[in-house]
């Protein structure tokens, strides 16, 4: 630093000194190396070491390490890593300094590193929107086959009620004809001589024609059941 630049922030030294120690990302720490005791703190750096022992929040490299570090000056120049072994921790920039019974860790969050984070952050959220988006439209699309299937279900049961009344009025139909073509059987069974042969004549033609009634209407039933099936050929 030039010596006019000095002289030009010597009036705002305090400013600068007030801004550094409030600040949530430049963090500045005292220790003692006997008594392992924070001296100092700013607000950015008690937030990163989250230990009750607060020296135990020096996670990589440790403060022991550092401690037993024989050279005085910069001891370490490189990513720190802060916390605790509970929860997420933090790797700042730091430069590590030991003099006498002292080690004075300055140091600074990386905003490339936030900014990298956070475009990473805002291309999965919108990943995350999207999937939303598409999860909806595939709930729309299912609700629409949905309903779609319940009213084809009412049209089959409706269909289907069509098809057991219809079955049970043939079914009376068929019963009908056979019905007498067994009843004048049974009177030409038990006939004793006593009808003249014109007369059977005419009951054989009835019974004749009741059951040719009879066969065609369960040759169309046969029919009915073969377009159900799909097996009837035009």
């Amino acid at each position: 630093m030039s010596k006019a630049l000095k002289k030009t922030l010597k009036n705002w030294y305090a400013r600068l000194e007030e801004a550094s120690l409030a600040s949530n990302a430049l963090c500045f720490a005292l220790f003692t190396i006997d008594d392992r005791k924070l001296v100092y703190g700013n607000k950015a750096i008690m937030q990163l070491l989250k230990s009750r022992n607060t020296w135990e929040g020096l996670v990589n490299p440790t403060f022991d390490r550092l401690a037993a570090m024989e050279q005085e000056g910069l001891v370490f120049d490189g990513l720190l890593t802060l916390g605790d072994s509970l929860s997420v921790n933090t790797t700042i920039d730091a430069r590590i300094y030991k003099k006498d019974n002292e080690i004075f860790l300055t140091g600074e969050i990386n905003l490339l590193n936030i900014l990298d984070q956070n475009l990473k952050m805002g291309m999965l959220n919108q990943e995350i929107s999207n999937l939303q988006r598409n999860l909806v439209k595939e709930k729309m699309l299912l609700a629409n086959i949905l309903a779609e299937l319940k009213q084809s279900n009412e049209q089959l049961s409706i269909l289907n009620a069509e098809k057991n009344k219809f079955l049970s009025m043939a079914a009376h139909d068929l019963r009908s004809p056979i019905s007498t073509a067994i009843s004048y059987t049974d009177i030409l069974r038990n006939d004793d001589g006593t009808f003249a042969p014109d007369k059977k004549e005419r009951f054989l033609g009835i019974i004749e024609e009741r059951l040719r009634f009879s066969l065609k209407l369960m040759a169309e039933l046969l029919d009915i059941s073969k377009i159900e099936a799909g097996s009837l050929k035009l």
